[in-house]
């Protein structure tokens, strides 16, 4: 008697709209949204008091953690002292987008049954009821020397059904960053 064979079905698959949407998006460069904590934002003040500073600006010292820059709005290198360079966007088009996400088949699913083997053809007298896996050898059972066989039933007894690893789901595609504004900072 051959061991039982587990069938599996196929895994399921989140549907398209079902799929996770929560990628990071880039500061959109709205005062009202700031940046997350791990996040570099500027944002540009100018002054018109008219006297005489120690910065270009001609702006107060700024409070901490703020510093003194001049900008450009394009991607330039910065005037000599002024050694801190930071490059922003006014903004950007987010193009990420994930490949779909898809199951292997199944794998380690087993069962056990037991088989229950009759001389009547009623299923009253039985003779042999051995267990048997689907990880097993076909096993052989002699009935006695004597005896027909007259029916016979399968109980399944225990299933485990199969794991399906998760595949796909790969980020593809990138940020396309607009306009860029190089601020140049005193260090």
């Amino acid at each position: 008697m051959a061991p039982p064979v587990v069938v599996e079905g196929d895994c399921l698959v989140l549907a398209q709209g079902d799929e996770p949407t929560d990628l990071p998006i880039p500061y959109n460069g709205s005062i009202n949204e700031w940046p997350t904590p791990i996040s570099v934002a500027a944002l540009a003040c100018a002054n018109d008091v008219k006297k005489p500073c120690k910065y270009a600006s001609c702006s107060p010292e700024p409070p901490s953690p703020f510093d003194v820059c001049v900008y450009a709005t394009e991607d330039v290198e910065c005037p000599q002292d002024w050694t801190k360079r930071l490059v922003f966007f006014e903004d950007g088009t987010d193009k990420r987008e994930c490949s779909s996400c898809t199951c292997s088949p199944p794998t380690g699913g087993m069962c056990t049954v037991q088989i229950h083997v009759y001389t009547d053809s009623a299923c009253m007298n039985e003779q042999l009821s051995p267990y048997v896996s689907s990880d097993m050898p076909a096993p052989c059972y002699d009935l006695m020397e004597g005896i027909s066989l007259g029916s016979k039933r399968v109980e399944v007894i225990e299933r485990v059904p199969g794991v399906c690893m998760p595949q796909g789901g790969e980020p593809t595609g990138k940020v396309e960053m607009g306009k860029p504004i190089t601020f140049c900072c005193l260090a």
